[in-house]
């Protein structure tokens, strides 16, 4: 029996989306990324079915190449990804990762080195004939290498961006070990034949950026971790700006996650007023109250996901916050966990004195009776908002809160 090509294209589309992406948005801001192992399996699986269903089922199985080292699958890493660049699939090709999974033994550390080595030969020769590729991921290097390896990625790294004309790309993650290392996408000397990093983050529509180790103790919350002398030596905190500048060139972001495992204090970051966001994910950060509304507010119209953790005001209220939130129309997924008060801003007597028990984690880490109330209104406003846009809502096991008092009960319980 013959089936069209467009029936063909739907259902491999669909397989490709699977149904995990029907409640959570969390992943809303990749549009090329296939997250789900079942759905990569599932593409394979369908392209073998006949020549129709191997074209459809290709355009989506090549969408997302990751090419990061792993010591499980073995040398050589990047010789498929050479491979594909020649073949007539790298048309279907939009994301690339790079990085590294784990590194294991000594002697897979040794083909980690190779990896990087291969990384510096041919990523700029492979990159370029990717022609519709739209988004890269750059994972940290692991502790495993030495600091020259570590170097050397983050240097391969920095130079695709500075000499790869990629006109396309609208979809950018950075994961480096510390803040001070993103110092090398602007080099104090440059010359015309590189590409400035302005060029790059001007076409941007999502950017992440991730700080991946501690320079201190002081924001490790259960275990500790040893710091070693060469990260306590370049606090993240000290060289913020080096990273967070990026953020600053790039004016048409619709989507924005910035991660730090030391708390950055990012009150100083002039966020572009043309920034009108779809998602907003922020990680181990500290910011005012007023700073933070304020960037709420210029998206107001346009957010649709927001992601808290460990996020600690300097100043204001998570009330605030909060009831502003509940204001947000196309607000549909909002997650916020273990954030709280800065313990040195002005509303530090807010925060609490002990962390919470590991097995009864908390939302917001407060002892403020209205903070907490108000994330149920926000819940509650959330699920509104679902159901008008004729999607599942989050039942209590994601939203613990929709069932609890209101803020306006407790506001007049207490006579405030």
């Amino acid at each position: 029996m013959h089936i069209p090509l467009e029936i063909c294209d739907q259902i491999a589309y669909y397989v490709w989306l699977d149904d995990g992406r029907a409640l959570y948005l969390w992943d809303a801001a990749k549009h090329y990324s296939v997250p789900y192992w079942r759905s990569r399996k599932d593409l394979g699986n369908l392209r073998l079915v006949n020549k129709a269903f191997c074209h459809s089922a290709a355009s989506w199985l090549f969408r997302h190449i990751d090419a990061r080292y792993s010591a499980c699958r073995g040398p050589p890493h990047l010789e498929r990804l050479m491979k594909l660049s020649k073949s007539p699939y790298a048309v279907y090709v939009r994301q690339i990762d790079f990085g590294f999974q784990e590194t294991g033994s000594e002697s897979t550390a040794y083909t980690a080195a190779l990896y990087i080595e291969d990384l510096f030969g041919c990523l700029s020769s492979c990159l370029i004939k990717f022609f519709n590729l739209a988004a890269l991921e750059f994972h940290e290097p692991p502790l495993g290498l030495s600091q020259e390896q570590r170097r050397a990625y983050m240097d391969a790294v920095s130079s695709t961006l500075r000499y790869v004309p990629l006109s396309n790309l609208r979809e950018l993650e950075l994961k480096f070990p510390l803040t001070y290392d993103f110092g090398r996408f602007f080099p104090t000397q440059t010359s015309s034949v590189q590409i400035p990093i302005e060029d790059v983050t001007q076409s941007l529509r999502h950017l992440g950026l991730y700080s991946c180790e501690y320079t201190n103790t002081r924001d490790q919350r259960y275990w500790l971790k040893p710091v070693s002398p060469e990260n306590a030596a370049l606090p993240n905190n000290v060289y913020a700006t080096r990273m967070l500048r990026m953020i600053e060139i790039a004016p048409n972001l619709q989507s924005l996650a910035i991660h730090s495992l030391d708390v950055l204090d990012i009150d100083f970051l002039a966020f572009p007023s043309s920034l009108c966001l779809r998602c907003l994910d922020l990680g181990g950060v500290s910011i005012s109250c007023n700073n933070l509304l304020s960037l709420i507010n210029q998206s107001i119209h346009s957010i649709r996901y927001i992601n808290f953790s460990l996020v600690k005001l300097n100043s204001g209220t998570w009330r605030q916050v909060l009831v502003r939130m509940c204001q947000l129309p196309y607000l549909l997924d909002i997650i916020i966990d273990a954030s709280g008060y800065s313990l040195t801003g002005t509303s530090s007597d807010l925060a609490l004195g002990l962390l919470p028990e590991r097995d009864c984690p908390q939302d917001i880490e407060t002892i403020d009776s209205f903070d907490v109330p108000a994330l149920g209104n926000l819940q509650r406003h959330v699920n509104s908002n679902r159901i008008a846009f004729g999607l599942q809502p989050f039942p209590e096991t994601d939203y613990r809160h929709i069932n609890g008092a209101s803020l306006e009960y407790m506001l007049d319980l207490y006579h405030v």
